[in-house]
């Protein structure tokens, strides 16, 4: 029997995948997801309190010989991890990085455009990037914890990541979201209204990638 899941801050599609052994697509195409499809998110992207539909497990049999051993491969849940950093809108290009997750240890180095792309595992919530020779520049990441741009925390969230700091992410925009909402549209070629219209969002995810 499907499973009704309200989701909580941190959880996504891939995660719940993981969880309940289910793959993305026949999560997103049930049927009583239809009204999530139809919001055109990224599909890894939730919003507490959405619920969505879980459908049951499917059991597959497979013919094989008793007198023979068999080997059957199961498929982890795991997510891929991108960032691109910048320092003065410039890309942090073939710095050396030290990304703590899940007690895993990675290292290696940003490429020509200041990005990082590593596979982690897709229930994961925090980890620790150092950056520098000796790691002494330290951000703490949240990961899973992205609004959608369609909410207004979900744009806040995305201004700051960017550097178009505007304090406290809220349920509403605050003065001083307006502000950098205002700073972030004048940027990149928009009017700056201070308003979350189509084209503001459209470019937020674009240059945020996500």
């Amino acid at each position: 029997m499907a499973t009704t899941h309200s989701v909580r801050q941190g959880e996504s599609l891939i995660s719940l995948s993981k969880r309940y052994g289910i793959p993305v697509d026949k999560i997103i195409n049930h049927s009583d997801n239809r009204r999530l499809r139809e919001r055109k998110r990224n599909e890894g992207i939730l919003f507490p309190g959405d619920r969505i539909t879980i459908p049951d497990r499917e059991i597959r049999e497979i013919d094989g010989s008793t007198e023979q051993r068999h080997r059957f491969r199961y498929k982890t849940g795991n997510a891929r991890l991108k960032l691109r950093l910048l320092k003065e809108d410039e890309p942090r290009a073939n710095e050396p990085y030290r990304l703590i997750i899940e007690g895993r240890d990675l290292r290696g180095n940003l490429d020509n455009e200041g990005r990082l792309e590593v596979q982690i595992p897709a229930d994961a919530h925090q980890a620790v990037l150092m950056l520098g020779e000796r790691g002494e520049e330290k951000i703490a990441l949240r990961i899973g914890s992205l609004d959608p741009v369609e909410e207004a925390r979900g744009v806040q969230q995305r201004l700051n990541n960017l550097g178009f700091y505007c304090g406290a992410e809220e349920d509403r925009l605050t003065p001083g979201a307006e502000t950098a909402l205002k700073l972030f549209q004048s940027k990149h070629g928009l009017e700056p209204t201070g308003r979350i219209d189509d084209a503001t969002k459209n470019r937020l995810e674009e240059v945020h990638g996500s």
